[in-house]
This record gives structure tokens, sequence and C-alpha cells, in this order.
């Protein structure tokens, strides 16, 4: 899901169905929610290009528009595979529109149950898993507003269904931070995966007008481990809410 403060509506893209399978539960329906009017609307897009149908990616909203990244599609059973993703589409709210944002960099793996937020212009990436099934442990960045937008990789705690969010001056200093929290963390796969209480601290820095979020930094918390919660801003704070912390 993501909110647009420019137009007050909430989005939400794609999952799965009430039914919880991954054969006939995949979804591509693209919902807006009116904060106002406290009203849902399916949205049926003009463009010829659409987005395939997936699950584990995130969608989010920069000035007037939604960046949905990465996810995984059904299971296909005569392939015995599933299709992993990391191109970006975008969406223009006022136009009602997809397209594909070309990015010039082709090392960048796909990934689902990754996180994702914006700080100015840069669309930031942080970990997920791979086709492979490992944790990913890195941070990707992409400045949105370059005539070639290039994806520059940063070394990080792996993490898979954690959170990630900006948010200005909390820490009360001169230097501000992206924060991560909860998920897998730290083993080679998802059935070794340790559920984390963990707060992952990125310092902001910029370079030659590009975002660096080198040195990151783990705080650890008395939190209840949790994975796929919500973390997000809360008045001055913080705000940490439900998921599960049993594997299994």
């Amino acid at each position: 899901m993501a909110y647009s403060a420019a137009f007050g509506k909430a989005f939400v893209y794609g999952g799965i169905s009430c039914n919880n399978s991954l054969e006939n539960g995949l979804k591509n329906y693209f919902y807006e929610f009116d904060i106002d009017k406290k009203k849902w609307n399916e949205l049926q897009p003009r463009s010829t290009y659409q987005p395939t149908t997936r699950y584990g990616h995130s969608l989010s909203a920069h000035n007037k528009e939604l960046i949905l990244f990465g996810g995984v599609s059904e299971f296909k059973t005569k392939l015995k595979d599933r299709c992993y993703y990391s191109e970006l589409s975008v969406y223009d709210i006022q136009r009602n529109e997809w397209k594909m944002l070309e990015t010039f960099s082709s090392d960048i793996r796909p990934r689902r149950n990754h996180a994702a937020c914006l700080y100015q212009s840069f669309f930031v990436i942080y970990g997920g898993q791979n086709v492979a099934e490992d944790i990913i442990g890195e941070i990707i960045v992409l400045n949105l507003d370059s005539k070639k937008p290039r994806w520059k990789t940063f070394q990080a705690p792996a993490r898979v269904n954690h959170q990630l969010i900006y948010i200005p001056n909390l820490s009360g200093g001169n230097k501000e931070y992206l924060y991560s929290f909860g998920g897998l963390k730290y083993k080679a796969n998802l059935q070794e995966g340790e559920i984390s209480n963990d707060i992952v601290l990125f310092p902001i820095t910029l370079e030659d007008n590009h975002l660096v979020l080198r040195d990151s930094s783990v705080c650890h918390t008395n939190f209840l481990p949790r994975d796929s919660c919500i973390f997000c801003r809360f008045d001055e704070g913080i705000l940490i809410m439900g998921g599960f912390n049993d594997k299994k």
C-alpha cells in the first residue's frame, strides 16, 4: 500500500486473495481509497502496458506518481518455477497510466518481500529474498530525477519481511537516518532465518548529488521480535504494530 499526500488517497496493487493459494489467489486488482470520502474505487488504467500479476512487491508514492518494484509471480506448473521481478513500473495518478521506467544498471537482483522508501528524489530498496531464497544483504538507491537513472549498491545487514522508513529529525541532532525494523535476519535462507527485533540505522549522506548509505549500524531493542509488521511514523515517534513472531 502507498499513500499519496498530494491526492489524499491510498493505493493498493496486486497481492494474494483470501483463499491464500498461489495457484489461483494472485490478483492484479488496483484500488484507490479516498481518505475524505472513505470510499474504495477500482482503477482501470488506460495504458497498454500493465504490470504483471504479483505478490511480495513494494508500492511507493513519489510526487504525483506511484513506484512499483519487485515481487514474484504465481508458480508456473509446467516450468516448475515462478518469476521474480526487478523492473520498475511507474503509475501516473493524474493520467491513470502505467509505464516502465528504464534504468541503466544490469546487476540488480530480482527479489520479493523487500522494504522500500523514498528520501527526496531517491528511491531506496533494502534486502528481500532472491530467486535462490537467500536473504539479501544490500541496500540499493536510484535517483528518480536523473535522466539516466542508475542503481547504486551498498552492503547492509541481511533482512526480509521487514520495514524501512525515513523520519525527518527523529534523532534530534544534525544527522538524519533511514530506519529499518523487524523481519528475518542474518541466516542464509528463510528456513534458517531468525526473527528480528533490531532497528537498523542508515546514516544519510549526499555525495555528488547522490544518496550514499554506508556504515549502517544495528540497535538492539527489547521489543517483541516480529515479522511482517507495521513500522511507521506516528506523531513525533515511531509506531510498531502487528506482525507475527513464529516462523511456523
